[in-house]
């Protein structure tokens, strides 16, 4: 028997499988995988190899529940830091009327109507070919999960928190949250100072905006001491973020929006995976004491260790910076568990013209391979039989546009959940 049949035997015998994959699959089972990794872990890593595929939701609920039902609370995603406040907002009320004011799913009532703000170069998309409504559907189903969870939870217990990530989709989300924070504050001279310079100048161009911006900032340390006077130092120190947050939504679509050269995109990836390691690590400081929490992006962006890993194209941070995974494994050594999701074959509908849609593994990928040993299932990647070396050793791994990276899959991931078909994000 050749290294190949060898470790797909192994892989059969090691792995928990699973009869078929959706929001009732059972998750009890992945605890023979899980427990004897988890122990004194504070982070989990959900990672997904393509955003536009309907298996990543069941993915996503079956771990979730499983940690969730341990205590597991805080959940952060790819996603707007702004538009994940109206999602934590729905874990805590159960109004889906919060979902249509977020941008990733078409809101743009923050727009400005004096300049229009989207990607004109290389990041050009085509609004048409989004499929927004198949996206928020499928987020609307997750946050439903939980929505579940959090209620379910055990008395006396803190229910489950969600927060975004990433540059929000529309780079003025932010001034409404801000609003919400002032509108109920007292008329002041110094509050007063901070809402003015916070009104958007008609005609002025995003480099304006951003300066006005860093004045604001500069006008909240300036007069912190006569506002805390009025507004104590949590509501300050949250208007401050907010405040950065939305300064850095506009700078990151300055330089990537017009971007025309590759590394123009490559110089906007770095900025916006800077902006994803602050983002975790203010969730990570509000959090209390050891609470623990999950991450859910791409699995490029949830690498453990980006250095080891040769990919086509510009990926997170754009060959500038340490991806958000890689920079928070260092910051917390051997406390983060890593799950990279993979597929051998399948379709999206991601919107980006003349990239393909229709997903298939090259014969000789780790993919591949994988689809020998079954449908669906959760793998440990390293255990001590000498079968499981194939993981240690590096090999192509497809993940969405039918990119190939070479990389070691289990430098990157602890434990592998193999799909081996993947379909469409749907809205039904």
């Amino acid at each position: 028997m050749g290294k190949l049949d060898a470790f797909v035997e192994w892989a059969r015998e090691a792995a928990v499988h699973f009869d078929g994959l959706d929001g009732d699959t059972d998750p009890e089972p992945l605890s023979r995988v899980l427990e004897p990794l988890l122990a004194g872990k504070r982070v989990v890593y959900l990672g997904e190899p393509d955003h536009w595929v309907q298996q990543k939701t069941a993915y996503r609920s079956l771990f979730l529940r499983y940690l969730a039902a341990r205590g597991w609370r805080w959940i952060g995603e790819e996603f707007g830091w702004f538009d994940g406040k109206l999602v934590d907002r729905y874990l805590a009320d159960g109004d889906e009327s919060h979902f249509d004011r977020i941008a990733m799913f078409g809101y743009r009532g923050a727009d400005r109507t004096d300049r229009v703000d989207e990607p004109s170069g290389l990041l050009k998309q085509d609004p048409e070919a989004y499929p927004t409504a198949e996206f928020k559907a499928h987020h609307l189903r997750l946050a439903r999960v939980l929505r579940r969870l959090s209620e379910g939870r055990e008395p006396g217990t803190s229910r489950l928190r969600y927060f975004g990530f990433d540059i929000d989709a529309s780079p003025s989300s932010g001034y409404e949250y801000i609003g919400e924070l002032l509108r109920d504050s007292p008329s002041s001279p110094a509050l007063d100072s901070l809402r003015g310079a916070l009104a958007r100048v008609n005609g002025e161009s995003l480099d304006d905006e951003v300066r006005r911006l860093d004045g604001v900032l500069a006008l909240l340390e300036e007069r912190h001491d006569t506002i805390e006077r009025q507004k104590d130092a949590a509501w300050i120190d949250e208007l401050r973020y907010c405040v950065l947050s939305l300064r850095d939504n506009l700078d990151y679509a300055r330089v990537a929006y017009p971007a025309t050269a590759w590394d123009g995109v490559a110089q906007a990836m770095a900025m916006r995976e800077r902006i994803m390691q602050r983002h975790v690590r203010r969730a990570l400081e509000q959090a209390p004491p050891g609470e623990g929490f999950v991450l859910m992006a791409h699995n490029m962006h949830l690498a453990k260790d980006d250095e080891r890993i040769r990919a086509p194209g510009i990926g997170p941070g754009g060959g500038k910076e340490r991806s958000v995974g890689t920079w928070l494994n260092r910051r917390l050594p051997n406390q983060a568990l890593s799950v990279w999701m993979l597929f051998e074959r399948g379709n999206d509908n991601q919107p980006f013209a003349g990239l393909p849609t229709r997903l298939s593994s090259p014969p000789t990928s780790v993919n591949a391979l994988l689809g020998r040993a079954g449908e669906v299932f959760a793998l440990p990647a390293r255990a001590d039989d000498a079968r499981a070396a194939v993981l240690a050793k590096e090999g192509d791994v497809l993940m969405l546009y039918n990119q190939v990276a070479r990389l070691e899959p289990a430098a990157q991931a602890d434990i592998v959940f193999f799909v081996r078909e993947v379909t469409p994000l749907s809205a039904d």
